[in-house]
């Protein structure tokens, strides 16, 4: 599915927020990026796989997307980016039905209903991608984040020991979360429902 730059779904939260979820333009955010992951507090940096703080994997990330294994969302509000959401696949091999996303939000905004916003436009895409199932990892540490995605339908499929070291040298156990994607969607749906987050705009052209 490829993500049109003219996306733009705009939802009112609960708290009334206005909440803006689109596709990043490369020449526009890429600086823009680069601040969101700088002003994320140090204990959220060392959770992230990467060192986007960097400029240089910061824009080597942004350069993957490429709208057939590689998607990405970002969230604003009041024109600031507040979070970011990846998508990935290998294009080849037994496990090209299977996309891994990875969510990151300011920590203002981690577990509120613009996390599951988020969420569920990026199944939309997986949805649109011929993706079947969507897996997920967080640290063990993570056990608000981990119980919010089982509520959103995935559940936890194993535990790899010390399997990430972090950017200061500590090691943690890795929970992978995964469902089909039916199932999450459909959890999803029921979610924004429940929350009553408002979808003033859906996709439109994919």
């Amino acid at each position: 599915m490829t993500v049109s730059k003219r996306l733009r779904i705009v939802s009112q939260l609960p708290d009334g927020a206005e909440a803006v979820v689109r596709a990043p333009v490369f020449s526009r955010d890429m600086g823009r990026m680069c601040d969101f992951f700088r002003k994320l507090p140090a204990h959220a940096r060392n959770c992230l796989r990467y060192d986007v703080t960097d400029e240089n994997n910061c824009r080597s990330r942004m350069k993957l997307v490429d709208d057939r294994e590689h998607w990405r969302l970002i969230a604003e509000i009041n024109d600031e980016i507040v979070g970011d959401a990846s998508l990935d696949r290998e294009p080849y091999g037994w496990s090209r039905h299977v996309g891994v996303m990875r969510v990151v939000l300011m920590p203002r905004f981690e577990l509120t209903p613009l996390e599951t916003l988020l969420s569920r436009q990026m199944v939309a895409v997986a949805l649109g991608s011929n993706i079947e199932r969507i897996c997920t990892e967080l640290f063990r540490e993570q056990e608000d984040r981990i119980k919010l995605l089982e509520e959103l339908g995935f559940k936890t499929e194993a535990v790899r020991k010390r399997y990430a070291k972090d950017l200061n040298g500590s090691y943690h156990d890795v929970v992978i979360l995964s469902n089909d994607i039916e199932e999450i969607w459909q959890r999803l749906e029921e979610y924004i429902i429940e929350m009553d987050i408002k979808l003033s705009s859906l996709y439109g052209g994919a």
